[in-house]
């Protein structure tokens, strides 16, 4: 781990929220029903939410914007961009706050190791939510 990854971790375990105190119907119910149980968040998550086409971008942080951006075209309602290594390096961290600020984006989750974006229109105001794994 570096030193930026470190603090950043620390960051994410005093920000980061459980079910309690979460006001958005399907972030609660992810949290409540998507990361109980065994296996790795990662796993769990992929299992709740199956019927979402995932998009990933694991490469380079300085491709992630030109990524994403090829990926709009199909953001619907049912697509999850999935974005890991969220906190690894500083150059991370920036691209992932330049991403999930997006105009695009309505809903945006931390789990630190990695990023979920999602682009539901009824969703009139942006989210965005640190959650505990």
């Amino acid at each position: 781990m570096t030193i930026h990854s470190i603090v950043e971790l620390l960051k994410y375990k005093w920000k980061a929220k459980g079910r309690h105190g979460i006001h958005s119907p399907f972030v609660y119910n992810l949290v409540d029903k998507g990361l109980k149980g065994a296996g790795s968040a990662e796993q769990k998550i992929k299992k709740y939410l199956k019927d979402y086409q995932i998009l990933p971008i694991d490469s380079n942080p300085e491709s992630w914007n030109s990524l994403f951006e090829s990926y709009l075209p199909q953001a619907t309602d049912s697509v999850m961009i999935w974005i890991h290594n969220i906190h690894q390096t500083k150059q991370h961290t920036v691209a992932w706050a330049e991403i999930y600020k997006s105009g695009s984006v309505s809903l945006s989750l931390d789990l630190y190791d990695f990023g979920l974006l999602f682009f539901n229109k009824d969703i009139k105001e942006k989210q965005h939510f640190v959650l505990k794994k």
